[in-house]
């Protein structure tokens, strides 16, 4: 299948897309190789939050008004999450997503103090730092659900043509002349059999 140069031309860039964005998602250390110098404290600064001390979620929150001020905040966006605080963190996280974004859930942020409720910072994903919004763009290329459905068949190949290059050389190893292949014995000059 893949011995044609035209299908092979085709399928190795797309081949190569999804094993870089794969390994640049499970392992940051390589994404930081991949987007140059500096890198890792862009992307660092871009995900992190302000700070604020440890409190308890107030039991009189008002919820409308967070939701309310968030959405005014960046008015185009589309709401995705809102996160209580983490263990050790006094912040209630608002995260929403920008047309310009592609990742699915956004980057776009807005921090509440959990004791108060007031506004405390917000962070416009769309201008982060050039290596930030690359990483950004990582899991949307390698998931296909950056162009729409042609971005998604193009992927979904990929993966097809993966397994179907797993199966081949499982096929080859066992049954083409691997280790199920005739092995020849051999018998040294001089040597044979004596009946006793």
């Amino acid at each position: 299948m893949l011995r044609r140069p035209v299908e092979s031309a085709l399928i190795t860039p797309v081949l190569v897309v999804s094993l870089v964005t794969g390994v640049a998602m499970a392992f940051k250390p390589v994404a930081n190789v991949l987007l140059g110098p500096g890198s890792a404290a862009a992307i660092s600064q871009a995900l992190k939050p302000p700070a604020y001390p440890a409190v308890p979620v107030a039991k009189n929150l008002d919820w409308q008004k967070i939701v309310q001020e968030a959405g005014d905040r960046f008015p185009q966006a589309q709401f995705r999450s809102i996160a209580l605080p983490r263990k050790g963190g006094g912040l209630i996280t608002v995260r929403l997503r920008q047309p310009a974004e592609w990742l699915p859930n956004g980057r776009t942020m807005v921090w509440f103090a959990a004791d108060t409720g007031q506004l405390v910072g917000a962070r416009d994903a769309t201008q982060a730092r050039a290596q930030a919004q690359a990483f950004n763009m990582i899991f949307p290329v390698h998931t296909g659900k950056m162009a729409g459905a042609l971005h998604q068949l193009i992927m979904a190949l990929s993966g097809l043509v993966l397994c179907v290059l797993g199966l081949f050389s499982c096929w080859t190893f066992w049954f083409a002349g691997g280790v199920r292949g005739k092995v020849k014995r051999t018998v040294p000059q001089g040597v044979g059999s004596k009946s006793v």
